[in-house]
């Protein structure tokens, strides 16, 4: 019998969280353009308006991210607007499709919402999640179906902010979320966030106060999902699209706003393709290297770490029949261990590399074995310890359930459409 151990079961648990790491992709404001014509295209999609920035696909960025792409969610001054154009060819030059759909069936707010005539009540109460959602829904189906994406990011700007966040819910379609100095987001639409999600603030926003931050904040700290707020100085309200670009303090803003999006889609939309190999009895120590850089500060906050019986507890429970190593450029950058057993599949552990983490890996590998254990026709089971509600949100997302409790863990199962009986 294999049983579920401080080593195993916390491999388990943290194999998902979410680390810091150099992107050897990063881009830099050469792709951003501020003014001069637009070269995307408009399509109409489901009566809706939509303007398309198409990457090169020749460039390495773009065959990196074949199947991730950006929907671009405008300020109340629409896809009309150059800047917001500009900035979605910007977005496609840094290697994403990018789409902006038209959100006000051609009412968008004039340049100035301050002119005479113009009422911003009025409008917004015109264009609500009623209204809204649907198009942006149909957007990310569109990319879907029509363009094979599979990561879809949503970037937001004001008016769009909101909406980047509020489909980051469950079932919503979006996997990451950006906005920048978004407005009207509600606390509800916070509490409901299942994905990644990030922040681009101005340090002043009547939209958003000091103290409303630090309420989003507050909020977000209380989520699983990864999240993430960038506080720009020198900058007002709607910089991330229209800045005084003359005013060296707001140009910088904009710049590393927009390359903050890029940074937090590039670690959360793309996946590195990896390959799976059996583990052999040499890859021992390796696999306990990855698991204590992986590990150390976790266990040790919640249990101790005494290193000579961690390794005596690795030593003694090794098994390469049970171990795949994952390998990502023709090296080790973490294993999974699964044990196949008569009425169940039961996955011990995922563990990579920081560097691998939060970057989709782990959750091929578990969509791998929901498909080996739908073929059996049994159930997939994992534990996951309360420390780590990020782990456990994913799993939830994946359609794991908690059926058994053991003090300080939860073991979680998820079954096949058809469970054999027997």
């Amino acid at each position: 019998m294999h049983a579920l151990t401080l080593s195993t079961l916390a491999a388990a648990l943290f194999a998902s969280a979410t680390f810091a790491h150099t992107d050897c992709k990063s881009v830099d404001a050469s792709v951003i353009k501020h003014t001069g014509i637009s070269t995307g295209v408009e399509e109409k999609h489901d009566g809706i308006r939509l303007y398309i920035a198409k990457p090169d696909n020749s460039s390495i960025r773009a065959k990196e991210n074949p199947t991730s792409a950006i929907v671009y969610l405008t300020d109340v001054f629409g896809i009309e607007l150059v800047e917001n154009r500009l900035l979605a060819d910007s977005f496609a030059r840094a290697g994403y499709l990018t789409i902006a759909p038209d959100l006000f069936n051609n009412e968008h707010a004039s340049g100035d919402i301050n002119v005479p005539g113009f009422n911003t009540s009025a409008f917004l109460a015109r264009h609500g999640p009623d209204v809204t959602d649907p198009i942006i829904a149909s957007t990310i189906n569109h990319l879907r179906t029509a363009y094979g994406i599979k990561k879809i990011g949503l970037t937001g700007y004001c008016f769009g902010g909101r909406y980047s966040f509020r489909f980051l819910g469950a079932g919503k379609g979006g996997d990451a979320g950006y906005a920048a100095h978004p407005s009207l987001l509600e606390n509800g639409e916070i509490e409901a966030i299942k994905g990644p999600a990030a922040i681009g603030a101005a340090e002043t926003d009547g939209m958003m106060s000091p103290a409303r931050r630090s309420e989003i904040e507050a909020l977000l700290a209380k989520g699983s999902a990864p999240w993430q707020v960038n506080l720009y100085s020198g900058t007002n309200h709607g910089f991330g699209v229209r800045a005084n670009i003359s005013d060296p303090e707001q140009l910088a803003g904009k710049e590393e706003a927009f390359l903050q999006a890029v940074r937090w889609f590039d670690r959360h939309l793309s996946r590195p393709d990896f390959i799976l190999r059996p583990a052999v009895d040499e890859d021992r120590d390796a696999c306990y290297t990855i698991h204590r850089v992986a590990m150390y500060d976790v266990v040790k906050a919640t249990f101790g770490w005494d290193e000579e019986d961690q390794i005596a507890r690795w030593n003694s429970e090794w098994d390469p029949s049970e171990f795949q190593i994952v390998v990502v450029d023709g090296r080790m950058i973490g294993s999974i261990d699964v044990v196949d057993r008569t009425n169940d599949i039961l996955l011990s552990g995922i563990e990579l590399e920081p560097a691998f983490q939060g970057r989709g890996i782990g959750s091929a590998l578990i969509g791998k074995l929901q498909a080996k254990a739908a073929q059996r026709g049994v159930p997939l089971v994992l534990g996951v310890f309360e420390a780590n509600p990020r782990a456990r949100a994913l799993y939830e997302r994946l359609g794991f359930k908690e059926f058994h409790r053991e003090g300080i863990k939860a073991l979680m199962r998820w079954e096949p459409d058809v469970v054999k009986k027997g």
